[in-house]
């Protein structure tokens, strides 16, 4: 190991697989060029034109942002990485976390949350309460580790929020997002990282209206409609389960449910207030995924109280 990467800050090391990783701050060039390289394997980016460049991560690193990459211990090779800078409205400081991922391969064996678990521990030390970034309103596995794993709240939507993006995933698609708070130091985030939070497993625990139909063809839903003139506390509104499926079965059926679902946020979370509390995803046959709107005030919910 080079001596200038032995002052880094290590936080965690960790073993996926036989492989040997360890969750540490960049600390020479070479690891900052990784952390852009890596961002095209985790996106499908056509290259280097859609990434943040190493430069730019070393200035937000350097400069009150929380920055760390998921590494290979012995051979220094990126597996994923957190990326956030300083952010500033309405008079709050808080930290924009623009870029967090791991390559495919490394998906769903846990490293999102020891990393999460990270990138909160250091915000706090640096003083931060806040924390905000953007994702897919219709990602359903993003909405739940988001909302349900990690107690963020949504109270913006954001149409076409990056315009017309070039990686695999966006490409050809209105870029809507939702804006997630992640109140780090509240009793919310707390219960839910201690999975603590208990919220409802079945929509009809709830009792609640819900915003749109949907109808499963070929094993997709398909949106059908939407009712924009609901007023109860507690809404539900259906997103895909899984976009990809969606996406692959039709492209049109896609844009469907991006266009329609803009017009459900716009008027539910930008308009009315509504914020988006929880997700329900119910395992049928065709599994189902369910956002929770609750009309309650940030202080309450933030308590860690849900409908």
């Amino acid at each position: 190991m080079r001596s200038e990467e032995q002052e880094c800050r290590v936080y965690e090391e960790v073993n996926v697989d036989g492989m040997e990783l360890v969750i540490r701050e960049p600390c020479s060039p070479r690891d900052y060029r990784e952390l852009m390289d890596v961002q095209i394997k985790i996106w499908g980016m056509p290259g280097y034109v859609e990434t943040v460049t190493y430069h730019m991560i070393i200035a937000g690193h350097r400069h009150g942002g929380v920055v760390f990459g998921l590494f290979d211990k012995h051979t220094g090779e990126a597996k994923g990485l957190l990326f956030s800078v300083p952010g500033y409205r309405d008079g709050q400081l808080y930290l924009y976390s623009h870029l967090f991922g791991v390559v495919p391969e490394l998906r769903s064996k846990g490293l999102g949350e020891r990393m999460k678990k990270w990138q909160r521990k250091l915000a706090l030390e640096k003083g931060y309460v806040l924390y905000r970034w953007t994702f897919d309103p219709l990602q359903s596995s993003n909405a739940y580790f988001n909302i349900v794993k990690n107690g963020v709240i949504v109270r913006r939507f954001k149409p076409n929020y990056y315009g017309e993006m070039e990686d695999e995933i966006n490409k050809g698609m209105p870029s809507d997002r939702f804006e997630a708070e992640w109140w780090i130091a509240s009793r919310r985030v707390e219960l839910a990282m201690n999975k603590e939070l208990r919220g409802p497993k079945k929509i009809s625990e709830l009792g609640a209206e819900k915003i749109n139909s949907t109808e499963v063809v070929d094993g997709v839903p398909v949106l059908r409609d939407y009712d924009l003139g609901l007023r109860s506390d507690v809404l539900v509104a259906e997103i895909p389960y899984s976009l990809s499926k969606v996406r692959e079965k039709s492209r049109e059926e896609l844009l469907n449910w991006r266009l329609g679902m803009r017009r459900v946020f716009e008027e539910y979370i930008n308009r009315l207030g509504y914020i988006i509390v929880w997700v329900i995803v119910e395992k049928k046959d065709v599994p189902r995924t369910y956002l929770v709107l609750w009309r309650r005030s940030l202080d309450h919910i933030l308590s860690g109280e849900l409908p």
